[in-house]
């Protein structure tokens, strides 16, 4: 663009005649010549056309130029347009007074047409080059805001960050001796169970032994038979149990529920065990007052490992007396005791009697390790099943486990604890920090993240591997985040989109608004705004 180029020049001079001449001087080189002949029109029109330069005459009939050029630039919309000063005064004083009172330039009448077009020339040149000068300033100004901003959040970031690393640093030094003490209670505790299981493998390699060399009367094989029996029975039980035990661990039971006649599982169990119990010369007595109520929309395989490992438990270590087991309904829960006579728990262990590692007191009791790991089972599938077990026990007299289990726990229930299982969502991100602390976010959902690094990657991991949702930055290298987004919303308009910004700025509302984005999270991400996102657009989603 030309300097002269859609300029216009404001002349304010009360002779008409010249006010012609320069108007025609300045349009025959390309200018927008207005006149105008006082010193009101000269402000209203200043204001209204806000023009490029102002020639500006001294003595005007109503009110002089030195008052005109004051108010100009007293009013913040006009206070930028150059003035120069048309006057037949010629003097130092009138120069001064001028210039004082904000003039770029004064010109002496008659006016020399070269020297007024060459002013004028100079002072609009000066003029765009003062704006030019502004708007780089304010261009800069806004950079560095929006530096500034970067900063703020990379340094929030890095902040984040930190503490993460810090948080994880503690953990895994927690762990790490955790972990040391854990491995020397899991050394006694297999030194437990390798004891346990040789001493009875010896019984029956023993006896076997005396039975196959045909030695001893019919009574005495007899005996010898029973004896392999029993601790044939004791390792078949105990396997099962490090076997049950284990799967769990690796893979936590899901519940499975039934309508189950509970009495009829407590009356068939406690028939199972009658024998073992008479043979210690031990009561095992049933008390259901359950009546009518004795319907449960439960787990039939947890329920009935429940009874089963706290009766064989009370009977292990029962030597004499009487083994009670109770079933009531009491507050809309099922509510289940088991009472026996035996050796008791000591009040310091109470606590931890259901970790099988932990729980590693020494006793001579055959059985005790296997014992820990059924009530560890207990435990786990009390749990599962919504319900609480708590102990009362003295040590020489005996111990009570309670049961309480919902009657209508499992009754409409829904995977809520798992409603992102077996999601996949595409993230992309170039930023490292960025996407470690989306990630710690999103971690206690369980959702799958894929990423890619920029916007070309991103679109071509969409197109292969499509994914019900996608969270990127706007601003990808090699390919615009919002440009990707307005293509795969093309491609799968069923695909949820998620912009992740920093903050809402009038360029991220037009490229949010390009990208045509179903929903926005800021960045660096908070979880409970992307959990909250994902469950108003993935839940139910394919």
């Amino acid at each position: 663009m030309s300097i002269t180029e859609k300029q216009t020049i404001l002349i304010v001079d009360d002779a008409e005649s010249i006010t012609r001449f320069i108007q025609q001087m300045l349009e025959e080189r390309g200018y927008t010549a207005i006149g105008c002949g006082n010193g009101a029109d000269a402000l209203r029109l200043a204001v209204e056309i806000r023009p490029d330069l102002i020639l500006l005459d001294i003595m005007m009939p109503d009110v002089d130029g030195y008052a005109i050029c004051a108010q100009l630039k007293a009013d913040s919309k006009t206070k930028d347009i150059p003035v120069i000063f048309l006057s037949a005064l010629n003097s130092s004083f009138d120069k001064v007074k001028a210039f004082k009172c904000g003039a770029v330039d004064y010109v002496t009448k008659p006016v020399q047409n070269d020297e007024l077009m060459a002013r004028v020339k100079t002072h609009l040149t000066i003029s765009m080059l003062h704006h030019s000068l502004m708007s780089s300033n304010h261009d800069l100004e806004e950079k560095i805001k929006e530096r500034t901003q970067n900063l703020e959040v990379e340094n929030e970031n890095l902040r984040r960050l930190n503490a993460i690393l810090e948080q994880t640093l503690v953990k895994y030094r927690d762990e790490k001796e955790k972990h040391e003490e854990e491995v020397e209670l899991r050394k006694n505790f297999l030194e437990d169970v390798r004891h346990e299981l040789f001493t009875p493998l010896q019984s029956v390699y023993g006896f076997a032994g005396l039975i196959g060399s045909g030695s001893g009367s019919p009574e005495k094989i007899k005996e010898y038979a029973n004896v392999i029996e029993t601790n044939a029975q004791f390792l078949s039980t105990s396997f099962d149990k490090i076997i049950q035990y284990s799967l769990n661990q690796v893979s936590p039971s899901k519940p499975n529920p039934t309508d189950i006649d509970v009495s009829a599982m407590i009356a068939e169990i406690c028939e199972q065990r009658k024998p073992a119990a008479l043979h210690k010369k031990i009561e095992l007595v049933v008390k259901d007052s359950l009546g009518s109520q004795n319907i449960f929309f439960s787990d039939h395989a947890m329920l009935s490992c429940i009874f089963e490992n706290l009766i064989d438990n009370a009977i292990e270590f029962t030597h004499e007396g009487s083994i009670e087991v109770r079933a009531s309904r009491e507050n809309g829960s099922f509510v289940f005791c088991i009472k026996d006579t035996g050796i008791g728990i000591n009040p310091e262990k109470i606590d931890i009697i259901f970790n099988p590692i932990g729980y590693n007191e020494k006793t001579s009791t055959r059985g005790y390790a296997f014992a820990t790991i059924g009530l560890a089972l207990v435990k786990e599938f009390v749990d599962t099943l919504k319900g609480e077990i708590w102990i009362d026990s003295t040590p020489g007299r005996g111990t009570e486990f309670y049961i309480s289990l919902p009657a209508d726990a499992l009754k409409n229930t829904t995977s809520d604890d798992n409603i992102f299982e077996d999601k996949t969502i595409l993230v992309g991100d170039d930023d490292d920090v960025s996407f470690i602390l989306l990630c710690e976010a999103l971690k206690p959902t369980g959702i799958k993240i894929l990423r890619a690094k920029d916007g070309r990657e991103l679109f071509d991991m969409f197109r292969l591997n499509p994914t019900p949702l996608v969270i990127t930055n706007l601003k990808l290298p090699n390919m615009n985040g919002s440009e990707v987004m307005k293509i795969i919303k093309k491609m799968s308009p069923e695909t949820v989109a998620i912009a992740q910004m920093p903050y809402f700025s009038a360029v991220d509302k037009r490229d949010y608004s390009n990208s045509f984005c179903d929903d926005y999270i800021e960045r660096p991400a908070k979880q409970e705004q992307i959990i909250e996102v994902l469950k108003k657009h993935l839940i139910n989603k394919a």
